[in-house]
């Protein structure tokens, strides 16, 4: 029962932490791209 409930635990972090680094991943692109956009002289 514990066992079950600590992996259960550790699974949803593990899911919770890629999702939140690939959320990150994509708002730092954007930001990033939008950076790029503004700065190079068109």
């Amino acid at each position: 029962m514990l066992t079950e409930e600590i992996v259960g635990a550790l699974t949803q972090s593990q899911l919770s932490m890629s999702y939140l680094s690939r959320h990150t991943f994509r708002v730092v692109g954007a930001t990033g791209d939008k950076l790029a956009a503004s700065s190079s002289p068109l």
